[in-house]
């Protein structure tokens, strides 16, 4: 059995050998778009909403027992697997549609409609929360330099641009080198340095170590490298991924539902960190990323809400927490308290405000440089 499995990796690692010879027979019938990766996409902005709807009410909750409170954090951080969704599906998405190399202007282009809108929101959420606690104006400096070097929740377009640099000067050597070693390679990588900032205390006296050790080891691309490699030859390489999905789903799906428990279980007990920067959360998501892709390609016809949320994925995630704190300000001002229902108004207003405000700003030229470009595909531009 083990040995049919090492077989069909097999193949799969030596497809770039026969793609360098014949890729441009094989790319002649490519999807334009991919109706999966709008599920994926829509499902990965939900998990993000819904993840912070519930923080966000377990706050407004007072006395809450500290059993229910654990159990609540450790179910809620399974929700955590919409980051580093984001990042597959942007890799996926650019090996698929380029597999013979960049064109010129994909940094220049990514760097106004992406990197620009994450500055963008750097200094706005750093302003208006200092104006509304009345924040000397050195700190809001101090904030703003903070959210630009990825203090806020923004942080995973730093880590997309790292990826962005690294298929720019080694695409050729990633697409010439065998899938299964590299992906097999940068797992072990990916675990080893998670493990270190998960089980390990900080060993030299110094706040900025502190920092880094607390927060910061999530910046730096090798924490995400394994969702990286997957994504690249997932894209590269579509049929032979889709082939593998079909072909163990019963694995992959009974998998995953294993890691969740036992990573459940890991984090209530507090022997393992309650973020998407874990350890087990690294095989959750890697799991669940497959198991939503088995899901994706059975539908035929997506919901109208779910391509629209898609549409507006990026405001959603740039936005969504400002929208949250808005309502949460509106609630304390008027003095009432909803308790755990309050989730059902954030997580609301978490997608239509975001939309709301995506949809004028992007009315105006300079709109989708603050608040990030809508996307523009359709029900009918996903027809099977």
């Amino acid at each position: 059995m083990y040995f049919r499995k090492f077989l069909v990796f097999s193949k799969f690692a030596n497809y770039s050998k026969i793609m360098s010879k014949n890729q441009t027979s094989k790319r002649s019938n490519v999807r334009k778009h991919l109706n999966e990766i709008v599920l994926l996409r829509s499902l990965a902005c939900i998990s993000i909403v819904f993840y912070h709807s519930i923080r966000s009410a377990q706050k407004t909750i007072p006395q809450i027992p500290e059993l229910y409170n654990k159990f609540i954090s450790a179910i809620t951080t399974l929700f955590t697997f919409g980051t580093p969704t984001f990042i597959f599906i942007s890799i996926l998405l650019i090996t698929y549609s380029y597999p013979n190399g960049l064109p010129k202007d994909f940094l220049s282009r990514r760097f106004k409609l992406i990197f620009i809108p994450y500055i963008s929101m750097a200094i706005i959420y750093p302003i208006l929360i200092g104006l509304n606690a009345k924040t000397p104006v050195y700190e809001i400096i101090s904030n703003i330099y903070s959210y630009l070097l990825g203090g806020y929740h923004g942080y995973f377009i730093l880590i997309i641009f790292q990826f962005y640099l690294l298929i720019f000067f080694f695409n050729r050597f990633l697409k010439n080198s065998n899938p299964l070693k590299i992906i097999i390679f940068s797992l072990l990588i990916n675990v080893a340095y998670l493990a270190i900032f998960n089980f390990t205390n900080n060993p030299i006296d110094n706040q900025w170590f502190d920092n880094f050790w607390q927060r910061e080891f999530i910046i730096p691309f090798v924490g995400w490298i394994s969702y990286f490699s997957i994504a690249y030859y997932s894209g590269m390489y579509m049929n032979e991924f889709l082939n593998i999905l079909s072909k163990y789903k019963f694995l992959i799906i009974s998998s995953t539902i294993l890691i969740a428990i036992v990573t459940t279980i890991l984090i209530y007990l507090k022997l393992m960190p309650g973020t998407s920067k874990s350890v087990g959360m690294l095989f959750f998501t890697t799991g669940m990323i497959g198991c939503l892709y088995l899901l994706a390609i059975q539908i035929k016809k997506l919901p109208r809400a779910l391509v629209l949320i898609n549409n507006y994925s990026f405001p959603i995630y740039l936005l969504h927490l400002l929208c949250i704190a808005i309502f949460r300000g509106i609630m304390s001002y008027l003095n009432l308290e909803l308790g755990i229902i309050s989730v059902i108004p954030y997580f609301i207003i978490s997608l239509i405000g975001p939309i709301c405000i995506a949809y004028v700003a992007n009315k105006f030229a300079f709109g989708k440089y603050i608040v990030g470009k809508v996307n523009v595909i359709k029900n009918k531009q996903l027809a099977s």
